[in-house]
């Protein structure tokens, strides 16, 4: 037996650790989640099988369980196992790509207003330019309080004049607004518009070079690949080769195409300069 809501607790706190006092453990963290699980708690079944899906390989005993259990907790009205099921069918993850069933899953979710699925059925229907469908999904989520990832794809659907004008002026005020609360993709948008000089901010490379450095440094390929083109080219701080190439191989290494390319091409420049 055992309290299932304190064993639930207690594998969430294992789960993410407790600064200054409680290290990550998975594997105690799925057992207490697993303990919890076995009594039929639905939101025990659900994080032990997000778990499960992060850590597990995806043809091992483990992933499949994790589906069962989803798709247990699911059946039983769990909205984030909803949610998470029909992310599984959207990607494939330990069962067959199946948007349809996708979308059901999302449906069932949103129907209990759970704000990532809202999410999940924007994005399917702006991929299939369903945008006034897209537009108003954005949008139910947005008055759900402090949504970054609503904010970011209103702001895309104004930058793009997706069902709404196009306005670059309130697609800049909504990714800042999602920039602010650490939104990753808006705060690269914020970058891309002071490098260009659109969304009603002036041109300003010493500001896009800050974004683009912080994203970097917290791992984003894409501002890696950003701020070697900055130094290759001199925009907002001195010519520097070295530091370009440095950037490129950054963003090289999380399989960004671009950086890819750029670090192949500067490399064999700069090997033709260094044999010269």
């Amino acid at each position: 037996g055992g309290h299932i809501a304190a064993q639930t607790t207690l594998a969430g706190l294992y789960s993410s650790g407790v600064e200054n006092y409680l290290q990550p453990n998975i594997q105690l963290s799925i057992k207490w989640y697993r303990k919890a699980a076995d009594e039929g708690y639905l939101e025990a079944k659900n994080n032990l099988a997000v778990i499960l899906l992060d850590n597990a390989d995806a043809d091992s005993k483990e992933y499949h369980q994790a589906i069962t259990l989803l798709t247990e907790a699911a059946n039983d009205g769990h909205a984030a196992a909803q949610n998470n099921l029909g992310h599984c069918y959207e990607f494939g993850k330990g069962v067959e790509k199946n948007e349809a069933h996708a979308m059901e899953w999302y449906s069932k979710s949103a129907a209990q207003d759970h704000n990532a699925s809202y999410i999940n059925l924007g994005y399917l229907r702006m991929k299939h330019q369903q945008y006034q469908e897209a537009f108003e999904y954005f949008l139910k989520a947005s008055k759900n309080g402090n949504c970054p990832e609503s904010w970011y794809y209103i702001g895309l659907m104004h930058e793009k004049g997706y069902f709404v004008p196009m306005n670059s002026f309130l697609a800049f005020e909504y990714f800042d607004k999602a920039a602010k609360l650490g939104h990753e993709a808006s705060n690269l948008k914020i970058g891309d518009c002071y490098f260009s000089g659109s969304g009603g901010v002036y041109q300003d490379y010493h500001q896009a070079f800050e974004v683009y450095r912080k994203l970097a440094l917290d791992g984003n390929p894409v501002a890696a690949n950003n701020l070697g083109i900055m130094y290759e080219e001199g925009l907002g701080v001195p010519i520097d080769l070295e530091s370009a190439e440095m950037w490129y191989k950054m963003g090289a290494e999380k399989d960004n195409v671009d950086a890819i390319r750029n670090e192949q091409r500067l490399c064999e420049l700069l090997g033709k300069a260094r044999e010269s």
